[in-house]
């Protein structure tokens, strides 16, 4: 399904202000999310975020976390400040293809792109071999990064 959010504020104190799971997709036109105890925004499994002329700001952990193979968050002139994790993280396979944003005073990273290993089961061994999961993308253009990890 998809969900969309046109100049609107959202908080959460405990969990993830947005999560796009699955099939799902969330759009973000000038919008506010901030002080969710979780990430800000999240798109796993296969979720798509599109996120423009937004303000992401002083979640508990990364202000977008974008989660698995086929997951994928798109922004545009969009700020990220303040988070206390990364203002975007890609992981797991994950896609984050950004223009004409921010990344600012964030605690670890302005962006930040990780895949891990994974364990592949056999019939007769509990680790019969290893993959490595796809790594994840993040493209950035014309974005800015100031003061994060202090």
């Amino acid at each position: 399904g998809l969900l969309r959010f046109d100049e609107c504020s959202i908080e959460s104190e405990k969990g993830v202000g947005l999560l796009a799971y699955g099939t799902g997709i969330i759009q973000l036109v000038s919008c506010t999310v901030r002080r969710c105890g979780s990430d800000g925004i999240a798109a796993i499994d296969g979720g798509v975020v599109v996120i423009n002329s937004t303000l992401v700001c002083e979640n508990g952990d990364s202000g977008v976390l974008v989660d698995g193979p086929g997951s994928l968050a798109r922004v545009t002139k969009s700020n990220f400040v303040g988070n206390g994790c990364n203002g975007v993280s890609a992981v797991h396979g994950g896609t984050i293809l950004a223009v004409g944003s921010a990344m600012d005073k964030n605690a670890v990273a302005g962006a930040y792109a990780c895949g891990l290993p994974a364990v592949t089961l056999g019939p007769h061994d509990m680790h019969y071999g290893r993959t490595e999961t796809p790594g994840a993308k993040l493209e950035l253009t014309e974005c800015r990064m100031r003061r994060n990890g202090q």
